[in-house]
Formats: structure tokens, C-alpha cells, sequence
């Protein structure tokens, strides 16, 4: 049946109203950016400028957030006004799904016309299992990250965290503070350490504190 009028208004009006505090959001996380950029250019080794840069992260998140909300809401807007336009008040043909029979099951397929045809389903021949491969051992998927090449941002925060780290026990840093320290953009600091982590040249305790990995 199609979809109320009064309900469609509700959803395009929510729809307006997560645009509306997404819009504002958005002013929010710009007056962060500023904040931080300020805060890196006057002592970017501030505990407090990390603590904005975090602040950033999370708000910048939110955002993102509010816009897949927005992007549902609209999909949900549309689908309900295409059921309205096919509901039982439209003029055109509706196709009836065939019954089921004991004999040979049949499978209904919508075409992008209203009519419903019926397809017979044939036997099914069993094919033979494949041989699943055995996964990497650890050890071996290690070693074929390690080849994967860093970009110039990554080697460059390498050169500059092997003197501050070592390979016997954890050190916790500000990662932020470390990267922009090695003339890193503060956008790829984050990135940077995960490639690092992710090629086995750091490991990572579940406090986040690092270490150099002992085959490095």
C-alpha cells in the first residue's frame, strides 16, 4: 500500500534536520581545525594541543556520522515514494506471484516492468570441494609485510623514532608531537604509525605504548 503523505513529510523533515545539525557540526569541527593549527604553530609540544588535536578527531567523526544519517534518510525518502507511485492507488498493472507447486519449485524474478515471470529450477550438479590453503603462519605473513616499501612521510618518521625507541621494552610517546617533530604533516602522523605497525616495524602494547621490533 503507499506510504501516507503526512509520513513522507516526517522523514523529509528529519532528513532536513540532520542536514541542518550536520551543516552545523561541520562549522564546529572547521573552528577546531583553526584551533589546533594555531595551537602546532605556537608549541606544538603543548600537552594541550594534543588533547585539541583528539578533540578534532572525534568532532570530525561525528560529522561524518550525521552525513551517512543524512544519506539514509534520503534513500529511505525515495524508496517510500516509489512504494506510494506502485502502491494499490496506482493505476497500473500489478503482476501475482505464481503459487508454489509440490512438484518443481519456481523462483520469481522482477523484471523492471511490473510483470512477475517464473523460472523452472533445474537439478544442481554438486561440484567437488576446493582445496582450501593453509593461512601464512604469522612469522611468514610478518616477513611479507616487511617488504612492502614505506612512502617518503613514513621513512622519514622510521629515521627519526629508531633513537627514541628500542627493541627491549615498551616507551610511550605523543605520537602527534613525534611526527610533526620529524617534519610530518599533522594528517599523516596517524597514518604513518599504522604503516609502521602494519610492516612490522613497531610493535604496539595494549596501552599503546611502542617498541622497535627486534628484527628491524
Amino acid at each position: 500500500m503507499p506510504i501516507p503523505k503526512p509520513t513522507l513529510a516526517d522523514i523529509q523533515t528529519a532528513g532536513a534536520a540532520v542536514h541542518q545539525a550536520d551543516a552545523s557540526l561541520k562549522s564546529v569541527v572547521q573552528a577546531y581545525a583553526d584551533q589546533v593549527r594555531l595551537a602546532m604553530s605556537s608549541n606544538p609540544f603543548d600537552l594541550q594541543a594534543d588533547s585539541l588535536f583528539e578533540e578534532w578527531k572525534t568532532v570530525a567523526r561525528l560529522s561524518q556520522t550525521l552525513e551517512q544519517i543524512e544519506t539514509e534518510l534520503r534513500k529511505v525518502h525515495q524508496a517510500a515514494q516509489q512504494l506510494g507511485e506502485s502502491g494499490l492507488g496506482s493505476s497500473k498493472p500489478r503482476g501475482r506471484l505464481a503459487p508454489p507447486t509440490t512438484s518443481q519449485p519456481t523462483l520469481a524474478i522482477v523484471n523492471s516492468s511490473p510483470v512477475i515471470e517464473s523460472i523452472e529450477a533445474t537439478d544442481v550438479v554438486a561440484k567437488k570441494p576446493k582445496k582450501v590453503k593453509a593461512a601464512p603462519k604469522p612469522a611468514q605473513a610478518r616477513k611479507v609485510a616487511t617488504k612492502s616499501a614505506l612512502s617518503p612521510n613514513t621513512q622519514k618518521l622510521w629515521t627519526h623514532l629508531k633513537p627514541l625507541l628500542n627493541a627491549k621494552k615498551f616507551t610511550e610517546i605523543k605520537r602527534s608531537q613525534v611526527g610533526v617533530t620529524a617534519g610530518l604533516p599533522l594528517g599523516s602522523v596517524t597514518a604513518s604509525f599504522n604503516k609502521l605497525l602494519e610492516n612490522a616495524y613497531l610493535e604496539e602494547n595494549a596501552s599503546g605504548s611502542l617498541k622497535l621490533t627486534s628484527k628491524k
